[in-house]
């Protein structure tokens, strides 16, 4: 939680009831005072479909013909699409599925000219929000240190920027999450003692209860805090958990990145033994045997990327935090930059480029997509 070699302030999340989360929100303004707190200015940007879109109601195209071009471009995978220029990336993992677009933007000069106008327009600032959780606490009143504004509907106060500015300013944020699951879970203990008159103290429900794990492996969901939604469901006839671990691990491997990667599907088949463990390379199977070995050979959570170095290149706990920061940037010349020490580290453990070459290839991607398991 606290690594004494990160610059950066460490993350703090707080889950509440989200019947309750406005009067946390008070409660801090009047504890700390409302010039030191503020919530968090967010900015919508214009996505690569709405950009092409834009662009095609501003070239004065037919309606239908931006429909036809999103529509062949790749489907969003849990609200997140695939960048314009992300289309013409070979390197990018959803590349196979531009093909349909990407032949027409050879072929039709018409469709090249929207996209090429929509690379302009993408990424652009479209409005702006309040962050859904952020909330910025200082020990100096914020108006000596960056804009505020006030919004006229309840007066909340709300920083001009946004929280990677403010964070860039050393000022430290906590997410105050409002969590409509924890009402609900509220509500059915009050029931149950209502109706049975049953204390249910859920501190001490059983996590490894043989009914809930049936329940689970039939995908029978519906209503399940995060484990509902068709895709989900199907996921977990697949995967047919069978203990907590398997529930960490679909929560984790059920969002854009792991899913775009096919590393769900990888999970579920290989913990059924209906898929080969293949190690990265031959080299690695011993070491990272202990890290991989309970994911079935796979980078599920941001430790193993960690841990991975830490086995592999002698990395300190702290350094292999801020090296695992550095991949989740995902810019060239930073990648290029911390690929150095961490070859020079592996070549001192007797390891082949090849190997370190492989594993890299790895890391970098799980990097910025694999969640903490903590």
């Amino acid at each position: 939680f606290l690594n004494p070699e990160r610059i950066n302030p460490p993350d703090v999340d707080i889950d509440f009831d989200d019947r309750q989360r406005d009067q946390m929100v008070r409660y801090v303004t009047e504890k700390y005072g409302s010039a030191y707190t503020a919530q968090v200015n967010t900015f919508g940007t214009i996505k690569a479909k709405a950009a092409v879109k834009d662009a095609n109601r501003i070239l004065g195209y037919p309606f239908a013909m931006g429909d036809r071009i999103t529509k062949a471009m790749p489907p969003d995978v849990m609200g997140k699409g695939v960048p314009l220029a992300d289309l013409f990336n070979e390197s990018h993992p959803r590349y196979n599925e531009g093909t349909e677009i990407r032949s027409l933007y050879e072929n039709e000069p018409d469709v090249k000219k929207i996209i090429d106008t929509g690379l302009g327009i993408e990424g652009l600032i479209r409005g702006t929000g309040v962050h859904a959780a952020a909330v910025i606490l200082s020990s100096t009143p914020l108006l000596d240190l960056i804009p505020l504004h006030k919004r006229d509907k309840d007066g909340v106060i709300i920083t001009g920027f946004d929280y990677p500015s403010c964070e860039a300013m050393g000022l430290i944020k906590m997410d105050f999450l409002g969590l409509r699951n924890l009402g609900i879970i509220d509500h059915c203990i009050k029931i149950i003692k209502a109706n049975r008159g049953v204390e249910v103290d859920i501190e001490k429900i059983a996590l490894d209860d043989p009914t809930t794990y049936q329940l689970l492996a039939r995908g029978d969901t519906l209503g399940v805090f995060q484990l509902d939604g068709g895709p989900m469901r199907a996921l977990l006839k697949l995967m047919k958990p069978t203990e907590f671990a398997d529930i960490s691990a679909v929560s984790a491997l059920y969002r854009p990145g792991p899913m775009g990667m096919n590393s769900h599907t990888n999970y579920a088949l290989r913990k059924n033994a209906q898929q080969e463990i293949v190690p990265i390379h031959p080299e690695l199977e011993a070491p990272l045997s202990e890290v991989l070995g309970p994911t079935y050979g796979l980078i599920v959570y941001q430790e193993q990327v960690q841990r991975a170095a830490q086995v592999l290149a002698g990395y300190s706990l702290g350094q292999a935090d801020l090296l695992r920061r550095a991949m989740g940037k995902k810019k060239k010349e930073v990648l290029e930059k911390e690929f150095v020490p961490f070859q020079a580290g592996c070549r001192e453990r007797g390891y082949s480029d090849e190997a370190i070459q492989a594993v890299w290839d790895v890391l970098v991607p799980f990097a910025g997509y694999a969640f903490n398991k903590s």
